[in-house]
C-alpha cells in the first residue's frame, strides 16, 4: 500500500475520529514509525477479536508522539468486535458493574458460580477469563491509573466494547517501547470518558481488571472449574486468542461448594441435648428426622384469633451509642428470614402470623414442634423468624425460605428441598402479647422459661463468647425440637457497647451473618424501641416500583441460553426502577430469569408493586450503594 493511499484510507475512514485532534498527515507519519513492529501483532490480535480477516487498511497504528490528546489506535468494524450486539461500550460497563456488585454480595464459591450463571451475567464469563488468564498482561498498575483524567473525545467516538479496550492496552503493553506509557494512558483517559463516563463504582471495576485483581471472591481457581461451553470454548480462543481452550477436551463441572471452606465435623453431644453448633466452616448435615404427621393448616376452634394484632417487638439501626448505657443488654446473631408470630396451644393447635397479624403458611412439621414444645393446654407466644437454613454451612437463604412460604400459600404440600426451621427469640403469655407489656419479667427470664419447656438446662442459652472476634465457630443456635431453634445470647454491659459491639460487627462479617440484634433486658414491650438496635451488614427498606429499564431485544452468549429461554432476542428487565428521595436508583440484581422475561415483556406486572431492597448503604448523593432485589409483593408487605 502506497503512502498515498494510506492518507486517503485514514481521511475517509475514520474522519470524524481523527480529525478534530491530529492531523492525516501526522497518523501517516505515525504508521510508518510503527508499522514494522507493531502492525502484525496488532492485526493480528484484532482480527481474533473480530473472528474475521482484517487488512492493515482498517489499522490505525498508535501516534508516536506522547502528546496526542486521544488514542488513535481505533477499528473501524466496531460491531464485529462487541461481544454485546446493540450495546456500546458504556453499556458493557454497567452491566459489569452490577455483575461485580452481585459477586461481591455472594458469601460462597456455589453463590458466586449461580450469579456468573445468570444469561445476562454469564456473557462476560470469557471476558473475565482472557483477563485472568496468566498470558495476559496489561503492564499498568492501581497506583498508575489512580490519578488519571478523562479526556473527552469532542467527535464523541469511543470504543466499541470492554473487549476492545483491554485488548488495546494490551497490544500496546506487548509492543513497548519509549512512549508506550503515555499511549497506554491516552488510550485509558479517553475510555474513562466515554466507556466509564463518571461513574466511580465504574471506574474501579475498570481499575481491577486492568490490575487482573477482580476482589469479588473470583480467583483462578474460580475460573479454573468454570463449565466452559464449546462457544464459550472458541469465543475464548479465536476472540480472546487464547488457543489452549480450543483443545482443551472435557470440562470440569462448576464449583458447588466453598473449596475455601474446610469440613470440620461438630463436637459430638448427647443425643438427648440435639445441640447444634453453628460453625462458619461447613459442617455435617443433621440427619433428617422422622416425618411428621401432618397437622391440620385451617384454624381451630381452641384458638381465637389475635385481633386487633398487637405490635410486635421492632428496633432502631444502631447509631453508636445505646439509650440506657447503665443496663445489662443481651446480643445475638440476627438472621435473615421471615418473622414469625407462633400462637401455640400445647398439645392442640397453633395459628402462625407475620409480623402485620396476616396469616402465615409454614410447612407442617414446624406446627407439629411447635404444639409439641408447649405444654398441654398452656397458651404461648413465640416470636421468631422462619428461616431456610443451609444444611452444610448453615446460612440462611431469603430468597428460599419466602419461596416455601410462598408455595405453601399456593397449596403446594410440603417444602420439598428446602430445610425449613423456626428460630425462637422471645416467649410470651397470651396475656402479655395482647397488652403489649410484660408484668415482671426480664428478657433473661423469658429465656429461662423457654429452655424449661423444652427440657433445656437454662444456661445454654448464654453464650459469652459470642462476641469474641477471634472465634469463628460459636454456638449461636441450640435445637429446640428437630424444626425449632433458639438464638443463643452473650450479656453485655451497656457501657462496654462501643467496643463490645465493635468486636461484635467485625465477627459477624467476619463469619458471614446478616448482623448482630442488641436487645435490652428488660421486660417486654410491644412495638419500636430504642430497647432493640440492630447492627446489619446491609440494609433493606421498601420502595415502590416507578419503571423498568427494558432492553427490547436481549440475546443471551451462544450456549448460554438456560432452558426455557425463547429463541432470538427477547425483550428482558435488565433493572427496576424506584426513587429514594430525590434520586432515582436502578436495582439491576436479585431478579430471577422469569421475572426479568416476565417484567420486560410486560412492565405493568411490577410497576406500582412495592419491593424490598437490600443495600450497602446510601451515599453522599442519596443513590444506593449496591441495590440488590429482595423480594416482592402484590400489595404492601405481608412478611
Amino acid at each position: 500500500m502506497t503512502q498515498s493511499t494510506r492518507r486517503a484510507t485514514c481521511c475517509t475512514v475514520l474522519p470524524r475520529m481523527l480529525r478534530p485532534r491530529v492531523s492525516p498527515c501526522r497518523v501517516v507519519a505515525a504508521i510508518g514509525v510503527v508499522a514494522s513492529t507493531s502492525r502484525r501483532l496488532i492485526s493480528t490480535n484484532i482480527a481474533a477479536a473480530c473472528s474475521r480477516p482484517i487488512t492493515t487498511t482498517a489499522l490505525i497504528a498508535p501516534c508516536a508522539a506522547t502528546a496526542c490528546e486521544v488514542p488513535l489506535y481505533t477499528l473501524v468494524s466496531r460491531r464485529a468486535v462487541s461481544s454485546t450486539p446493540g450495546k456500546t461500550a458504556r453499556d458493557e460497563m454497567r452491566e459489569l458493574t452490577a455483575l461485580f456488585r452481585a459477586l461481591s454480595e455472594a458469601r460462597t464459591p456455589s453463590a458466586r458460580t449461580a450469579v456468573m450463571s445468570e444469561p445476562h451475567f454469564r456473557q462476560y464469563m470469557p471476558l473475565l477469563q482472557f483477563v485472568m488468564d496468566p498470558s495476559t498482561k496489561f503492564g499498568i498498575t492501581r497506583a498508575a491509573l489512580a490519578n488519571l483524567d478523562p479526556v473527552e473525545p469532542r467527535t464523541g467516538a469511543g470504543y466499541p466494547s470492554v473487549a476492545h479496550f483491554l485488548q488495546i492496552v494490551q497490544d500496546i503493553n506487548k509492543v513497548g517501547g519509549k512512549g508506550s506509557m503515555g499511549e497506554m494512558q491516552a488510550v485509558i483517559r479517553a475510555f474513562l470518558a466515554t466507556g466509564v463516563h463518571g461513574d466511580e463504582e465504574a471506574r474501579e471495576v475498570m481499575m481491577r481488571l486492568l490490575d487482573r485483581n477482580l476482589r469479588v471472591g473470583c480467583g483462578p481457581a474460580f475460573f479454573k472449574n468454570w463449565a466452559w461451553t464449546d462457544a464459550e470454548r472458541e469465543e475464548l480462543a479465536t476472540r480472546f486468542g487464547l488457543r489452549h481452550y480450543a483443545t482443551a477436551s472435557g470440562t470440569s463441572p462448576p464449583a458447588t461448594a466453598d473449596t475455601a471452606e474446610t469440613a470440620e465435623a461438630s463436637q459430638a453431644a448427647p443425643a438427648s441435648a440435639l445441640a447444634m453448633t453453628v460453625r462458619s466452616t461447613t459442617t455435617p448435615a443433621a440427619a433428617s428426622p422422622p416425618a411428621a404427621a401432618p397437622v391440620p393448616s385451617t384454624p381451630t376452634n381452641h384458638l381465637a384469633r389475635l385481633e386487633p394484632f398487637p405490635a410486635v417487638v421492632l428496633g432502631y439501626p444502631y447509631k453508636g451509642k445505646l439509650q440506657n448505657p447503665t443496663s445489662t443488654f443481651l446480643v445475638s446473631r440476627k438472621l435473615d428470614g421471615v418473622r414469625m408470630i407462633a400462637h401455640v396451644l400445647g398439645g392442640s393447635a397453633v395459628e402462625c402470623y407475620s409480623r402485620t397479624g396476616k396469616a402465615l403458611n409454614v410447612p407442617d412439621s414446624v406446627r407439629t414442634d411447635l404444639m409439641a414444645l408447649v405444654p398441654q393446654g398452656k397458651a404461648r407466644i413465640l416470636d421468631g423468624e422462619l428461616c431456610a437454613i443451609d444444611p452444610e454451612s448453615y446460612s440462611e437463604s431469603f430468597d428460599a425460605v419466602i419461596g416455601a412460604v410462598r408455595s405453601l400459600k399456593r397449596g403446594a404440600a410440603a417444602t420439598e428441598g428446602v430445610n425449613v426451621q423456626y428460630c425462637v427469640f422471645d416467649m410470651l403469655t397470651e396475656d402479655e402479647f395482647r397488652a403489649g407489656r410484660d408484668t415482671g419479667r426480664s428478657l433473661a427470664k423469658r429465656f429461662d422459661d423457654l429452655f424449661t419447656i423444652a427440657g433445656r438446662d437454662t444456661t445454654e442459652w448464654h453464650v459469652p463468647d459470642l462476641l469474641d472476634v477471634g472465634n469463628d465457630a460459636p454456638k449461636s443456635l441450640v435445637r429446640l425440637a428437630p424444626h425449632i431453634l433458639a438464638l443463643t445470647q452473650a450479656p453485655m454491659l451497656g457501657a462496654d457497647a462501643p467496643t463490645a459491639l465493635a468486636a461484635a460487627a467485625a465477627a459477624s462479617s467476619r463469619r458471614g451473618w446478616e448482623g448482630v440484634m442488641v436487645r435490652r433486658d428488660t421486660q417486654f414491650k410491644g412495638g419500636r424501641s430504642s430497647d432493640l438496635v440492630k447492627i446489619k451488614r446491609w440494609q433493606d427498606k421498601e420502595y415502590a416500583v416507578m419503571g423498568v429499564d427494558v432492553d427490547p431485544a436481549f440475546t443471551p452468549a451462544p450456549g448460554t441460553a438456560p432452558v426455557g429461554l425463547p429463541a432470538g432476542p427477547v425483550a428482558y428487565a435488565r433493572a427496576l426502577l424506584i426513587q429514594n428521595g430525590s434520586v432515582q436508583v436502578a436495582v439491576g440484581t436479585g431478579m430471577s430469569l422469569e421475572q426479568r422475561l416476565a417484567w420486560g415483556k410486560d412492565p405493568s406486572l411490577v410497576v406500582g408493586k412495592t419491593i424490598t431492597v437490600q443495600y450497602f448503604e446510601e451515599t453522599k448523593d442519596g443513590s444506593l450503594r449496591f441495590p440488590s432485589l429482595k423480594a416482592v409483593y402484590d400489595g404492601e408487605r405481608d412478611m
